[in-house]
């Protein structure tokens, strides 16, 4: 058997090494462009969504969907590492036609899981602020996040009977540098 000289794997280690910069900086750009104007439309429509459902607004919860599903701006096939656009459009699609409430929020669960993924990946530099809220009864007390950009609770996922049912998590934060 033929020995393969160490200085051959100490170079292709090196290669590796040195493309990883690389590869994570071509992610960062690819899913950067997001940042600009498609995320914000997105989150717009999200926290629409979210308010009328906290309202136990069907009507409006559907125009907040139809808002971003009539002209959706370029989104890439991945808004993040681990979220496809496909998937975020699906749940937007099952919100706008929803034919009752428990329907929308359910759709609006997978809705919010993925945003948060989005918004926090993507290290959501907007102009609005992303705080992720939980609660632990939602999804047959598996429990749900949602976003919302006031502190103020709104529980989505049971509207007006449980307003306050939940707590504030997190604030996902841009880095420093895109803080406006």
């Amino acid at each position: 058997m033929k020995k393969t000289p160490f200085y051959t794997y100490m170079m292709t280690g090196m290669l590796v090494l040195a493309c990883v910069p690389a590869a994570q900086a071509d992610c960062a750009e690819k899913h950067g462009q997001i940042r600009s104007g498609a995320l914000d439309t997105l989150y717009s429509s999200y926290l629409g969504i979210q308010r009328s459902l906290a309202r136990d607004d069907l009507a409006g919860a559907k125009k907040a969907s139809d808002a971003f599903l009539v002209k959706p701006p370029d989104l890439p096939a991945e808004l993040s590492h681990s979220v496809d656009a496909k998937e975020v459009l699906k749940d937007l699609r099952a919100i706008r036609s929803a034919e009752n409430l428990p329907s929308a929020r359910k759709a609006f669960l997978g809705l919010s899981e993925r945003m948060v993924l989005v918004m926090s990946e993507s290290k959501y530099a907007g102009k609005d602020s992303a705080l992720v809220f939980f609660c632990p009864m939602t999804n047959e007390g598996k429990g749900g996040r949602w976003l919302q950009d006031s502190r103020k609770l709104a529980n989505p996922y049971y509207g007006k009977s449980m307003l306050t049912c939940g707590s504030l998590k997190t604030r996902i934060s841009p880095p420093p540098e895109k803080r406006p």
